[in-house]
């Protein structure tokens, strides 16, 4: 049976839609494992446990993200600034670690009370923050008619 071009619109509507929502889905339980991490290092903050966590929860997001890209992924705006703002403040994190232990010879921790009168537990305070941050933005990216984010993709 031939499908007419509404049927294949409709469709190819139809998967962008649960694309979208399985992304959703995907990215808020990842935000929530987050939050949770973030608050077990600022009860045990080290920041080597905390770049072993960052490390593992990396391997995490990027061996399920794959099954989740799509060609017009980049199209979704409120999607990737939440990826990329969580990803890029973890890989952050762990090549100052680097940096500051290697080349420096120095803890992060130190480098942080002396640059932004900050300590770690602060740091992953922000993490918290960062993380309803985009969890808000994500929620409100939910307000969007699908219309108009079928017709974006």
């Amino acid at each position: 049976m031939i499908k007419t071009s509404n049927e294949q619109d409709t469709d190819d509507e139809n998967i962008r839609l649960n694309y979208i929502k399985n992304l959703d889905n995907f990215l808020f339980k990842f935000i929530i494992i987050n939050i949770i991490n973030n608050l077990i290092l600022y009860y045990a903050s080290n920041e080597f446990l905390a770049a072993i966590t960052y490390t593992l929860t990396l391997f995490y997001f990027f061996l399920n993200f794959i099954k989740y890209y799509k060609s017009y992924f980049i199209a979704l705006f409120a999607q990737c600034y939440v990826i990329f703002l969580i990803n890029l403040t973890y890989l952050t994190f762990i090549a100052t670690l680097i940096i500051n232990n290697f080349v420096f010879s120095t803890s992060l921790e130190q480098a942080m009370l002396i640059y932004f009168y900050c300590d770690l537990n602060t740091y992953f305070l922000a993490n918290i923050y960062l993380l309803f941050f985009s969890l808000s933005v994500l929620f409100f990216n939910k307000l969007i008619f699908k219309s108009l984010k079928i017709l974006v993709i």
